[in-house]
Parts: structure tokens; C-alpha cells; sequence
């Protein structure tokens, strides 16, 4: 059980795509992490960004029944599923224009927009960029999986 890492957190897709790719060197912990959410263990929430991400990552790399079945799954262990608002994506230009952003995808700065209108301030990702963002705390899936003996 993860027992330090409490409260809601953004779920990004890299977590999910690693967790289903057999050669990934994150799969193991990403696909424990999504275990650890799927039991009640961790609680993570998606905005409809994430499932685009899923779609088109595994849809260019050919996997796209993978894909389907991914989002499936995730449409049904994760009960909080945020829609993306106009708003959303005028704050999420803003970020992408600031110069400590260069870093992160275009996807990347809608789940920061949709974390702020949502009181969020955890992402769980394998992506160092959200780490130069103020009020912002990345959990790497990999570390996670490490401190679970801990817990």
C-alpha cells in the first residue's frame, strides 16, 4: 500500500502507455502503479487529454486494438475523468509561452491548466519537464514502485 502518497493526482498517459509497452524499462512500475490505482490504493483522476495521448501514441506504433483496450480499462478504474474547457486551453497557451516551458509537450500544458482549475497539484509522470513548474509536484511512477517496500 502507498501510505505517503496521499490526496488526488493527474494520471498522465505516459504511465498508462508505459504500462502496456513490453519493452519499456518504466513497464513494471507503471503497470503497478496502475494496480495500485485500479485497487483504490492510489487515487488519480484523467482529463480527456490523456485518453488522445493513449490514442495516438499507440495508433502510430500500429497497437491500436492496445489502445482501445487501454482506454477502456482506464475509462473503468479511474472515476474521475475531467473534460477540457475553453478556458483550459487558453490557460494551457499561456504555459506553453513561458519560457521555463519549452520542455514540455502542448499535452502536457493542458493537464497543468486542467490541474489548476481543479485544485490538483500532483502529476503522476515519468516526464521531468512538469518538474520547472511552480506548485507543481511530479511523482515518477518509478520511485513510487521503489518506496513501496517502505510503506
Amino acid at each position: 500500500m502507498v501510505e505517503s502518497f496521499s490526496g488526488m493526482m493527474l494520471l498522465d498517459a505516459d504511465v498508462c502507455v508505459h504500462a502496456v509497452m513490453p519493452a519499456s524499462p518504466a513497464r513494471e512500475a507503471c503497470a503497478w502503479v496502475m494496480s495500485e490505482i485500479a485497487h483504490g490504493r492510489l487515487s488519480a483522476a484523467i482529463d480527456v487529454e490523456v485518453v488522445r495521448e493513449i490514442l495516438d501514441r499507440l495508433g502510430r506504433a500500429g497497437a491500436r486494438d492496445k489502445a482501445r483496450q487501454l482506454v477502456e480499462s482506464l475509462m473503468e478504474i479511474v472515476p474521475i475523468q475531467f473534460p477540457l474547457e475553453a478556458r483550459d486551453l487558453q490557460l494551457a497557451a499561456d504555459f506553453c509561452r513561458m519560457p521555463r516551458m519549452t520542455h514540455l509537450r502542448p499535452s502536457g500544458c493542458i493537464h497543468l491548466a486542467i490541474m489548476q482549475r481543479h485544485g490538483l497539484s500532483t502529476i503522476l509522470s515519468l516526464d521531468p519537464a512538469y518538474d520547472g513548474f511552480p506548485n507543481v509536484i511530479r511523482l515518477n511512477p518509478q520511485t513510487l514502485y521503489k518506496s513501496r517496500s517502505k510503506a
